[in-house]
């Protein structure tokens, strides 16, 4: 561990953080909380112009897409429950249920993706090459704008194209039938956050 590293509670999706404003970016993530809700380390990363790093990986490693498809009120986003153990504060090992955990496939996990395309269309990727790992910055403002517009067009944008992909075939046909009330999510979210 590095000095003055602190981790938020979460046993899912916890995240570390290291500075004046780490507590204020984990301090709200309890450990009963959706791992990427309205009070996880995303939504404060967003709320303060936070950046993603990818070192050596691809956006199939970015978490902030499950936290958008949550935010927007995807169906397939909210569905699954799973329960996780911990150590309480007393050493006492408990099981818990966590709500709203991502689950199953996603066309982001594979290079190449769609929401990675629409990434590099928009401009809003910067790279650079550190020895042989490929290196990726973006903003989380950018994401979260980008991602929004396009599923507000095509609800099913994160979800692959498969054929035989039953997960994206089942939640696609679930999006379609209610993308007007998602389409009304996704504008009270950038209403709320875009300001």
């Amino acid at each position: 561990f590095r000095k003055g590293v602190t981790r938020s509670a979460h046993p899912t999706h916890s995240v570390a953080a290291l500075g004046p404003r780490a507590e204020y970016i984990i301090g709200s993530h309890r450990a009963i909380d959706s791992p990427c809700g309205l009070n996880s380390s995303f939504a404060r990363l967003l709320e303060i112009g936070g950046k993603i790093l990818f070192l050596g990986c691809r956006l199939s490693a970015n978490t902030t897409l499950h936290a958008i498809e949550e935010w927007a009120g995807l169906p397939y986003a909210v569905e699954f429950t799973k329960t996780a153990a911990i150590i309480d504060d007393n050493g006492n090992l408990k099981e818990i249920e966590i709500p709203r955990v991502p689950s199953g496939h996603r066309d982001f996990y594979r290079p190449n993706s769609k929401i990675e395309g629409a990434c590099n269309s928009e401009d809003i990727i910067k790279k650079a090459q550190i020895g042989l790992a490929s290196i990726q910055l973006i903003e989380m403002r950018d994401i979260f704008e980008v991602t929004l517009s396009h599923l507000f067009k095509c609800p099913d944008f994160l979800l692959c194209e498969q054929g035989d992909c039953e997960f994206c075939c089942q939640k696609r046909e679930l999006l379609l039938n209610k993308k007007d009330v998602i389409r009304i999510n996704i504008e009270r979210l950038k209403s709320e956050v875009l300001i």
